[in-house]
């Protein structure tokens, strides 16, 4: 068995609503996951992904990116959302939920210096557990 308790409780005696986490309990163990591609023009603009869900409440959710244009941003996978400013262009991948839908979000600006187009690839994973 796995439990952590707040501070003022002890881990081996606490009712489940004074855990952290407790193992008897479903958390975060069933997910809906994916990945998918998305070329996002260098124009200041936000483009955003969107994902349903449709779980009816806000999921916790995680996010990862990495562009495919040569920087170093195209060697791993970073989780979102971060900021950079590489190079003369700045990047901020962003992200946000509600009850249907998760939302990927990436900007980049270049400033007028005619960059191409970068292309994303993105993965997701999305914990549907809930309380019954």
């Amino acid at each position: 068995m796995f439990r952590a308790s707040l501070a003022s409780h002890d881990a081996r005696t606490a009712d489940g609503r004074y855990t952290v986490t407790d193992n008897r309990y479903p958390n975060l163990k069933r997910t809906l996951t994916g990945s998918g591609s998305l070329t996002v023009p260098v124009d200041g603009a936000n483009h955003t992904v969107t994902v349903a869900h449709n779980l009816g409440y806000r999921p916790i959710f995680q996010a990862a990116a990495k562009d495919r244009n040569g920087n170093y941003f195209d060697t791993y996978y970073f989780p979102m959302p971060t900021w950079d400013f590489v190079i003369g262009t700045e990047i901020s991948w962003a992200l946000n939920c509600d009850a249907t839908n998760i939302y990927l979000i990436f900007f980049y600006d270049d400033y007028g210096a005619g960059d191409p187009d970068v292309i994303i690839d993105y993965t997701y994973r999305i914990f549907i557990d809930k309380a019954d």
